[in-house]
Order: C-alpha cells, then sequence, then structure tokens
C-alpha cells in the first residue's frame, strides 16, 4: 500500500518530496497548502476548504488537485502508512 503525506506547512515540502515515492499521495494541508503556489513537479493534492481558508483559491496551479473532506478521509482508509510533516 502506498504512503499518505500530509503535509502542513510549507516549509516541509520539499522535505516530504525528497523521500515520497512516486506511488505515494502528497496532500498539503493548513498552511502546507501555500506549498501548491510554488513551483512543484510532482501533482499534488491540497485540502480544498483550507485553500478557501486562506484565500488561495486563484494561486493554485492546475497540477493540483483540491479534494473534500470525504475525499480525505477515503485516501486515509486507502493508505498505509500516514506520515505527518511540519
Amino acid at each position: 500500500m502506498a504512503t499518505l503525506h500530509l503535509v502542513n506547512s510549507q516549509t516541509a515540502l520539499q522535505s516530504c518530496l525528497d523521500v515520497a515515492a512516486d506511488d505515494d499521495s502528497v496532500l498539503l494541508i493548513e498552511d502546507g497548502v501555500y506549498g501548491a503556489t510554488t513551483d512543484v513537479a510532482r501533482a499534488l493534492l491540497v485540502l480544498a476548504p483550507d485553500v478557501e481558508a486562506r484565500g488561495l483559491k486563484d494561486r493554485i496551479p492546475s497540477t493540483a488537485e483540491s479534494i473534500d473532506y470525504d475525499q480525505f478521509v477515503a485516501l486515509v482508509e486507502t493508505h498505509k502508512p500516514i506520515v505527518t510533516w511540519c
């Protein structure tokens, strides 16, 4: 099973990307969503309510997929392990 990486700070994003496997999922949450506004060569997932709360909706590139809470729960159910990056 692939790993789910939860990134909740922009500063932790590069460390996560350095070790994440190609089949892992990287989800940006909380202040981690700011990381999606930078030039990242990998497709990322972003938690839509956190993007909206920070006024970043228009700054998220098309390479980042916005997901809601139900989709977040589905990711948790289908990934093991889950690693949090702060």
